[in-house]
């Protein structure tokens, strides 16, 4: 007997289909501005005293004087800033001249022109002034001095 042996011969039919699709594009972006900086111009400069005198109040003013501290800051042109100054308590004058309270004396109640922002030529001036402490009537005798910090950041 003869076998005739058929071989189905299969035809595969690969059928791909695409998908409707649609790219967007987008850019990265960023501005890149000049940073704020401040620097002094002068010393907030209290009044020679004797031990026991009363507290003194320096005005911040909306320019210089011969005793409110000034500092020019620049940045960004018509940029708004914000201006933080010490809170009370965190300001010492000392002298190197002896040791405890009766060598330090507390800056406190600081004041500001406060502005706003900076002007359209990158530039603004800054006026600071406080309240010295009264002096103990045990206050030693000496030169003062403390730092401060005054710090302003864009908004």
């Amino acid at each position: 007997m003869k076998v005739t042996t058929v071989l189905p011969i299969l035809f595969l039919v690969f059928s791909v289909q695409h998908a409707s699709a649609e790219l967007g594009a987008a850019k990265a972006k960023m501005k890149v501005v000049s940073a704020v900086a401040v620097t002094k111009v002068s010393d907030l400069l209290f009044s020679e005293a004797t031990a026991g005198a009363a507290s003194e109040t320096v005005a911040a003013d909306n320019s210089e004087t011969a005793q409110n501290a000034s500092f020019k800051i620049t940045g960004e042109p018509n940029r708004a800033i914000s201006i933080t100054l010490p809170t009370d308590g965190l300001v010492k004058m000392m002298t190197a001249n002896g040791t405890g309270t009766e060598a330090e004396v507390a800056v406190n109640a600081f004041t500001s022109s406060a502005p706003t922002a900076i002007d359209g030529n990158g530039a603004v001036e800054l006026f600071v002034g406080a309240t010295r402490d009264a002096l103990l009537a045990t206050q030693v005798p000496g030169d003062y001095e403390g730092d401060f910090v005054v710090d302003v950041v864009y908004q």
